[in-house]
């Protein structure tokens, strides 16, 4: 990979790009794409179209994962900085209206200033108990330091389980939140959650 390169997911034929799941690598420093997920009358599976990520099967928990995690240290061949714009996200399996459980659209893990702008989501994780939902930032470190300057910027979430959750994989004090965020300009809908600042000493604060 050429750092910094982009990836391009142009308006799929039939709607959507079905996948059990991608990991984005160390080098890409962006993902670009146009979608529509709502009609004039609301959200709908139907309408869908343009560059859109949905699952292949119910056994998909995530679309997209940014990094991997460092086990508590940072991974410094995580994509650091990535943008992902214009992407949409359906949590249905096809031929479904409503979405697979303890499913996430995107999950960032010990990876930083990541930039989610312009994306849709519709049904992500709507189980509605919150188990799942639009996007996730996770640290697993001891310090805040991991998954930092998370932005999610102009986007649109229908019907998830939660719009944004940051939390931390490790619970030893001060915890491994993912801290110092900023969500704006956002229309979040039917949600089961809005904002999630993680579990007990998780850290995740700043946002």
């Amino acid at each position: 990979k050429i750092p910094g390169s982009m990836v391009m997911f142009p308006p799929a034929p039939g709607g959507c790009y079905r996948t059990s799941g991608l990991t984005v690598p160390g080098g890409v420093g962006s993902l670009r794409g146009e979608s529509d997920l709502y009609s004039a009358n609301g959200p709908t599976v139907v309408s869908l179209t343009g560059s859109v990520l949905a699952p292949i099967n119910t056994t998909t928990t995530a679309l997209l994962t940014v990094g991997v995690s460092g086990s508590g240290n940072v991974v410094n061949t995580n994509p650091h900085g990535l943008i992902i714009d214009g992407i949409g996200f359906l949590g249905a399996v096809a031929g479904a209206d409503t979405g697979v459980s303890d499913f996430w659209g995107i999950t960032v893990i010990d990876t930083s200033d990541v930039t989610v702008v312009n994306c849709r989501d519709l049904y992500c994780g709507s189980r509605g108990d919150g188990s799942g939902g639009f996007v996730r930032f996770q640290s697993s470190g001891t310090e805040n330091v991991f998954s930092v300057n998370g932005r999610v910027l102009f986007c649109q979430s229908f019907g998830a389980g939660t719009f944004l959750l940051a939390d931390g994989l490790s619970t030893a004090f001060p915890g491994g939140g993912s801290t110092d965020g900023r969500v704006e300009g956002c229309l979040v809908v039917r949600h089961a959650r809005g904002i999630s600042l993680g579990p007990a000493l998780a850290g995740a604060g700043g946002w």
